[in-house]
């Protein structure tokens, strides 16, 4: 039988490819945040945000179709995108 580039592929593992899949994430979100670029995260609630250098998180709210920042202090406000 004649392997090809492709098998080679087939003979790794589901959780070998999802903890590469994981790590290369990690390296872009590395590779950006160290750009000065905000990355994503999930919060305790699952919820998906933007985190900014200042410590700001960028959330959406889907029922005011608006963005809105939560600074570190607590402060939120909506802002126009």
């Amino acid at each position: 039988m004649n392997k090809t580039e492709s098998d080679a592929y087939e003979t790794i593992s589901d959780d070998k490819m999802t903890a590469l899949f994981q790590r290369a994430i990690e390296v872009e979100d590395e590779r950006a945040w160290a750009l000065g670029y905000s990355v994503q995260r999930m919060d305790e609630n699952n919820k998906p945000y933007l985190l900014y250098h200042d410590g700001s998180r960028k959330y959406y709210d889907r029922s005011k179709d608006k963005f809105y920042v939560v600074y570190p202090d607590g402060r939120k406000e909506y802002v126009d995108e």
